[in-house]
C-alpha cells in the first residue's frame, strides 16, 4: 500500500503551527477559555493521527471520531478521518484529515487498466463522437484497454456468422483518433474478453474449448501463433451446443472465472457434474500453472445462468477472496445475485444471495470498495432495474440506492462502470442506450443526470470502458463502432 505520509504530516504540522498562533491570539484577547480550545485542537489532532488507520467510530467523553473512505476507483480511495467535540463555549470544533490511498498489491491482483488515475469532472455536459472502424465486421460483443511500450490499445471482441471470418482486434486509442492495428480469428466468434500481463483471456462461442489465451505481446502482430493455449470446461455435458457456450468471464489473482448458461443435472449425472461456474488457474508457482500452462482447479453447481462475475476481496477480511454473480431468476424463490467464498478454488463456499422483488435476471455487476453495483433486466411495475449494494458483510449485502431505468420490453443492463461519485450505465435498450448518475452514499441516493446526445447513440452498448476522464462505448453493430463520450466545458442543450 502507498500512502501519502509526507502530505499528512506537512498538513499535522501546519495545523499545529496555526493552532499555537491561534490560541496565543485568543489568550491575549480571550482569556483561559481559548487557550483550553487551543489545547483541545491539539489534543484532538493527535488524537485524530493516533486513530487514522482504524476505521471504527470512536467516542470517548471529550472526542467523537470516524472515519470514511471515498473510491476513486477499485484501488485507490481518500480515507477521511475526523474529530468532533464541544468547546467549552458550546461551540462545535472539528479536525478533518485526508489521505489518498493507493493499493499497488490490490491493484496487481486485477485485470490491466481496471484502476485508471483520473478523477471524473463534474459530467455535467457529456458530449458524443463516433469513431467508425470500417473494416470490423461482426456484431461487437466486449471490449478491453491495456498499455503497452506507454500506448493505450483496446482488444475488441465480436461474434460472427462465418468462422472464417475475424472477432478479436486490436485497436490503438489515442486522443482524437483510434486506429485498427491487428485482427485474429479465433474459431467460432469471441464474446468476452479480459487482460492480464501481456495475455488476452478471450471467452470462445462453442461447446468445447470455451476459452482461449491470446499473446499479445506485440499488439500490432497478431497470427495464430498467439494463441498460446485453450481450455474445455471439464465435467460438462448436454444436448444442447448453447447451454455449454460460455456467458462471463472475471480475472483476480492469478485465476480466470467462467460462467455458462444454466446446465440441467437430472438422472444419472453425478452432482460434481454439469456445474456452471468454474475456475482456472493461470499464474501460481504452487498449481504449477500459466497461461500457456491453464490449469482447471474447481467448479460450483450455481443452478442458473452467471450472467456476469466480479471477484475482490473482502475488506475486513483481506486474505477472503469473494465472488458475485449475476444470474438468472425466473421464480421469486431464486436469487439474482449469488456470493461465494473462492479463497479455496478446490472448495468453493456459498456465503450469500440478495433477491430484489421481479423475478428478473442480474445481468451486470462491478465492485468498488464496500458497494457492488447491480444491473437487471428491464423493471416493470414498483420494481426497479439498477441497485447499490454495501458489501460492507458480503454475507448480507444492504440496499443502499436503487432506480428505475424505464426501459422497453426486452432489453436489459448491459455495463456498469464507476469512477469516484460518477455512475456509467449501459443497456441494450436502443433507445435507453447510456445513462450518467452521481452517487450520494451518505444519503443513499442517486441523481440521473441529463444526457443531450442519447438519442445519437440509437444502438445497444454491451460494453463501456473509462480512461483519462472518457467513455468508451462499443456498439453492438455489424461493422461495429466505439463512441466516444467526454465531459465538455460548454453547457449540454436538448
Amino acid at each position: 500500500m502507498q500512502k501519502g505520509f509526507s502530505t499528512i504530516e506537512l498538513l499535522i504540522a501546519c495545523t499545529i503551527s496555526l493552532i499555537f498562533l491561534s490560541s496565543a491570539s485568543q489568550v491575549i484577547f480571550g482569556g483561559q477559555t481559548a487557550l483550553i480550545d487551543g489545547r483541545m485542537t491539539l489534543s484532538a489532532i493527535l488524537y485524530t493521527v493516533t486513530n487514522h488507520d482504524s476505521y471504527k467510530t470512536v467516542s470517548r467523553n471529550d472526542y467523537v471520531i470516524a472515519s470514511t473512505s471515498l473510491y476513486i476507483n477499485p484501488c485507490s480511495y481518500i480515507k477521511n478521518t475526523r474529530t468532533q467535540w464541544d468547546g467549552d463555549t458550546n461551540r462545535d470544533f472539528i479536525v478533518s484529515i485526508n489521505e489518498f490511498i493507493h493499493e499497488s498489491a490490490y491493484e496487481e491482483k486485477l485485470a490491466e487498466e481496471t484502476c485508471d488515475p483520473t478523477p471524473p469532472s463534474l459530467w455535467n455536459n457529456p458530449t458524443l463522437s463516433t469513431t467508425y472502424i470500417p473494416t470490423i465486421s461482426g456484431t461487437g460483443t466486449d471490449m478491453a484497454f491495456f498499455t503497452h511500450d506507454t500506448k493505450k490499445y483496446a482488444v475488441i471482441t465480436t461474434a460472427n456468422t462465418l468462422p472464417s471470418r475475424e472477432d478479436i482486434w486490436i485497436l490503438k486509442i489515442e486522443p482524437t483518433h483510434v486506429t485498427l492495428v491487428s485482427q485474429l480469428n479465433i474459431g467460432a466468434g469471441a464474446l468476452g474478453v479480459v487482460i492480464k500481463d501481456e495475455y488476452a483471456y478471450v471467452l470462445h462461442a462453442s461447446s468445447s474449448e470455451q476459452l482461449k489465451i491470446v499473446h499479445i505481446k506485440d499488439p500490432e502482430l497478431l497470427s495464430t501463433s498467439s494463441i498460446v493455449a485453450s481450455v474445455t470446461l471439464p465435467n460438462t455435458t448436454s444436448s444442447c451446443a448453447a447451454c455449454l457456450t460460455p456467458k462471463s468471464i472475471a480475472y483476480f489473482d492469478g485465476n480466470i472465472y467462467i460462467g455458462l448458461p444454466y446446465l440441467a443435472n437430472l438422472g444419472s449425472i453425478p452432482s460434481t457434474r454439469n456445474n456452471e461456474f468454474h475456475i482456472i488457474c493461470m499464474q501460481n508457482s504452487v498449481r504449477n500453472c500459466s497461461p500457456e500452462r491453464p490449469l482447471w482447479v474447481g467448479s460450483f453447481n450455481v443452478n442458473h445462468n452467471v450472467e456476469d462475475i466480479v471477484i475482490g476481496k473482502n475488506q475486513h477480511t483481506p486474505t477472503q477472496t469473494i465472488a458475485y454473480l449475476a444470474t438468472s431468476a425466473s421464480e421469486a424463490r431464486y436469487p439474482e445475485l449469488t456470493i461465494y467464498d473462492v479463497s479455496e478454488p478446490e472448495a468453493i463456499t456459498f456465503i450469500g444471495s440478495f433477491s430484489p422483488s421481479g423475478n428478473l435476471y442480474g445481468t451486470a455487476l462491478f465492485l468498488i470498495g464496500n458497494f457492488l453495483y447491480m444491473g437487471r433486466e428491464r423493471a416493470t411495475g414498483e420494481n426497479k432495474d439498477l441497485y447499490v449494494l454495501d458489501i460492507t458483510d458480503p454475507r448480507n449485502p444492504n440496499v443502499i440506492a436503487d432506480q428505475k431505468l424505464l426501459l422497453r420490453s426486452g432489453t436489459r443492463v448491459t455495463d456498469i462502470v464507476v469512477q469516484k461519485d460518477i455512475l456509467f450505465v449501459a443497456t441494450s435498450d436502443t433507445t435507453h442506450p447510456f445513462f450518467i448518475f452521481e452517487i450520494n452514499a451518505a444519503e443513499k441516493n442517486i441523481t440521473q443526470k441529463n444526457i443531450c446526445m442519447v438519442s445519437d447513440i440509437s444502438t445497444s452498448v454491451p460494453s463501456l470502458t473509462y480512461a483519462f476522464n472518457v467513455i468508451y462505448a462499443l456498439r453492438a453493430e455489424n461493422p461495429t463502432q466505439i463512441l466516444t463520450i467526454y465531459d465538455h466545458e460548454r453547457s449540454c442543450k436538448k
